[in-house]
């Protein structure tokens, strides 16, 4: 199954074919795996650390979730040095006169460019670091929402089915959330058809109908509202459930408790908000024009840069040559490291802000939605089984200590 960010093409599918039957006919049957374990990427991203262990000298050798195994960086150094080497050989190969060849102006352009790229590069990534956190804030607020709404339900007796349909339901919610960022970000790469996107859909309907994410009525609902707005109306859902037990919300003396339904009203509306949050945070990105120019900047002094030290060593090896003297080796060693290092810090910046502009589904960096869901999904199920069962038996107890299990492999994800 590919990756969504490595090697994937406008033909690739999100999801490879369902199997069918050995004769080759028939409906395709379902798969057991969670199509949402590849949307959630194979390497997980650092998300709990110590700075204080950056402060030594190892912080020199960690490698793991650093920008320095990221394809792009690499690629583009490997790309910069083979492009000075071939300059160099055609310099030492034709050139009669290396000494008629000066490279100032090459290096006072670098140099004029590099001012500009170090001013544009610190707002970009400013605003990237911005947005990730403020999606950060936003998928907070609406766990936190969604907890609250479980607890108020607890608080205010409701029943027990109708408590873990709200619980469903709004973790449905955030499941399709984050289906819609993962192919929002393929759409706007080209890499999905419509109909693909459209197979891709069903078959994580059939995953979760399997598996009790959502029930038949809900998932034949979800398919009749536009599939980026179906985390939105999915609230609709829960609203829909809070209508049907208000007769439930009773005072003592048997008067409808207004108070505690305006409460749930308001936690409904407080969920709808905070998911508008997440979505218009992953939305809107630098303006295109912005990020183009810093782009085109960076490329630009890049490919100078390769010439201009493809340009220096050449003449250095060709007037060595033409002398028969030794070359100077100290001279030719500063442009390469000097070419690497420049390639690399703007290379690495434009990657690490490309990445945080997709928080949920960028290649350098993605917030690890999926496990944070799966964590929410165990919390409200553990929550309302300790409000349903008090006298416990050893049957429920094993059920609560599976629960508690699942939620001590995702605590550190934090919400």
């Amino acid at each position: 199954m590919p990756d969504l960010e490595k090697g994937g093409t406008e033909k690739t599918p999100l999801l490879p074919a369902a199997p069918r039957d050995s004769k080759g006919s028939g409906p395709p049957t379902f798969r057991s795996e969670d199509p949402l374990a590849q949307l959630a990427g194979s390497d997980p991203p650092i998300i709990a650390y110590d700075p204080e262990q950056l402060t030594n000298w190892r912080a020199i050798i960690s490698m793991q979730g650093t920008i320095f195994l990221q394809r792009a960086v690499v690629l583009i150094i490997v790309t910069q040095l083979c492009a000075a080497g071939l300059v160099a050989g055609v310099l030492v190969l034709f050139t009669t006169h290396p000494e008629a060849y000066k490279t100032d102006s090459m290096d006072a352009i670098v140099k004029t460019v590099a001012v500009s790229i170090a001013f544009l590069l610190g707002m970009f990534l400013s605003s990237c670091i911005s947005r990730w956190w403020d999606t950060v804030k936003s998928l907070e607020k609406l766990f936190g929402t969604i907890k609250r709404l479980t607890m108020t339900a607890i608080n205010v007796e409701l029943p027990s089915e109708a408590r873990i349909v709200l619980s469903r339901r709004c973790v449905l919610s955030t499941r399709l959330l984050q289906v819609e960022l993962t192919e929002s970000h393929s759409t706007l790469a080209g890499k999905q058809s419509r109909q693909e996107l459209d197979e891709h859909w069903d078959q994580i309907f059939r995953y979760w109908k399997a598996h009790d994410h959502a029930s038949d009525e809900e998932i034949r609902i979800m398919k009749q509202v536009p599939q980026q707005q179906r985390s939105f109306f999915a609230w609709s859902l829960v609203s829909k459930e809070i209508l049907d037990v208000r007769p439930h919300l009773v005072n003592k003396d048997g008067n409808v408790d207004a108070l505690a339904y305006d409460r749930l009203c308001d936690l409904v509306q407080d969920g709808v908000a905070s998911v508008s949050a997440v979505r218009t945070a992953a939305a809107f990105q630098m303006p295109y024009i912005y990020v183009h120019l810093l782009a085109f900047m960076i490329h630009f002094v890049n490919f100078l840069t390769a010439i201009g030290t493809g340009v220096q060593v050449g003449l250095l090896i060709a007037q060595a040559r033409k002398g028969n003297y030794h070359m100077d080796v100290n001279s030719m060693v500063n442009a390469i490291l000097f070419l690497i290092v420049q390639a690399f810090i703007y290379q690495a910046f434009l990657t690490i802000g490309a990445a945080l502009s997709f928080p949920i589904t960028g290649s350098a960096y993605r917030i690890p939605l999926k496990a944070m869901v799966d964590a929410l999904d165990n919390q409200l199920k553990l929550m309302n089984l300790l409000a349903d069962n008090y006298g416990l038996t050893e049957a429920e107890e094993k059920d609560i200590s599976e629960v508690v299990h699942d939620l001590e492999e995702g605590e550190d994800l934090g919400f």
